[in-house]
């Protein structure tokens, strides 16, 4: 059980991460376009 619910776990957290990341980059260009 534990073995299989590791990976899940490793999914999601990279997919958070990823997340994050993209909201971050989206608000970079949206600050970018608003005051370039």
């Amino acid at each position: 059980m534990v073995l299989q619910l590791l990976p899940v776990n490793l999914i999601a957290g990279l997919w958070r991460n990823i997340e994050c990341r993209c909201t971050l980059w989206t608000q970079k260009e949206r600050f970018l376009i608003f005051y370039g």
